[in-house]
């Protein structure tokens, strides 16, 4: 590696690095939604020189920003975003198929979550069931001081209660798959727009397959009703929660459904030529009405079986 090359890697490490901690300070301070794209930038960095790079400017990130925000919220980056970063900028250096950085950035993402909420528990006592419903306990007191002066609203108020509290407590029971597809949605997201904005900075980071071309594996029919029978014969033990089990497995099944149902409404607009608004407008109703939701999950379920799009030997989604 000549010198040149040499002091451009270490001079863009540094960048990152720098941008690191803006997208740490930002999100701490002013727009906690900009979290999940902290790894964006090393992703980018990994792709442009090396994944050895990305992870120097990670590391260097992580130690201060532990000094800036304190080792408790410094934690949450370090510990959450930065080994899904780094092994995301491993598979995407060394051109990997898309399918799988996502997959390796899932997992270590899940990985991350289940160590952080470790670290919460054994080092600062916050247990996140108890934090979730802390907080659901606070809303609820926020909205009584609201409403206490208004006639009439006593009787609203005991509904919405009786409602956030069925909420939270369905949150409480799908957490598990809940945490998995948030693991799957950060890589996935990341993936994305990291390939989107290579684009505009000369990095060729691979492309995604086009999601109407998205198919589940043609064996998940078998999966099915392996986790089926587990879930029968662990209800027979009291080794875990068969109610919970039971209801993280179907909530699993009923997104992937989902998903699938999702990319065969978009092949089929794009096969008749809709327009851009007007799939746009379709998504945003699909996602808003809870009749659709299910109409589009069971579009996914028999596109399993029957193969609607006619691409059971097109799929290069995972090959």
């Amino acid at each position: 590696m000549s010198r040149n090359v040499k002091t451009s890697r270490l001079t863009e490490a540094a960048l990152i690095t720098g941008i690191l901690i803006i997208f740490a300070m930002v999100g701490n301070f002013a727009f906690p939604f900009i979290d999940f794209l902290y790894p964006l930038p090393a992703l980018l960095l990994a792709k442009r020189h090396d994944y050895k790079a990305a992870i120097m400017a990670l590391v260097s990130a992580g130690l201060i920003i532990l000094m800036l925000l304190g080792i408790q919220m410094g934690m949450y980056y370090v510990v959450l975003y930065s080994p899904m970063a780094a092994i995301m900028g491993y598979f995407i250096s060394n051109n990997k198929k898309p399918i799988l950085a996502i997959a390796a950035g899932s997992g270590a993402y899940l990985l991350s979550f289940l160590c952080l909420l470790w670290i919460m528990q054994a080092f600062l006592s916050i247990n996140l069931v108890d934090y979730l419903r802390e907080t659901f306990v606070e809303s609820l007191k926020i909205q009584e001081n609201l409403f206490s002066n208004f006639e009439g609203m006593q009787e609203q108020l005991e509904a919405s209660k009786e409602t956030y509290q069925n909420m939270l407590e369905m949150i409480i029971l799908l957490l598990p798959a809940v945490i998995i597809f948030a693991s799957v949605s950060m890589a996935i997201i990341n993936y994305f727009v990291a390939q989107k904005m290579g684009k505009r900075l000369n990095v060729s980071i691979e492309p995604m397959e086009d999601f109407s071309h998205f198919r589940l594996p043609a064996n998940i029919s078998l999966g099915i009703l392996i986790f089926l029978a587990g879930t029968y014969l662990i209800s027979m033990t009291d080794f875990v929660n068969s109610e919970a089990l039971s209801s993280n497995i179907i909530f699993i099944f009923q997104i992937l459904f989902f998903i699938q149902g999702l990319a065969v409404v978009k092949f089929m607009m794009v096969k008749y030529k809709i327009t851009k608004l007007l799939r746009l407008i379709m998504l945003i109703l699909i996602l808003m009405n809870g009749y659709l939701n299910l109409m589009v999950t069971m579009v996914g379920l028999t596109d399993i079986i029957f193969d609607l799009r006619k691409i059971r030997n097109k799929n290069r989604w995972l090959n």
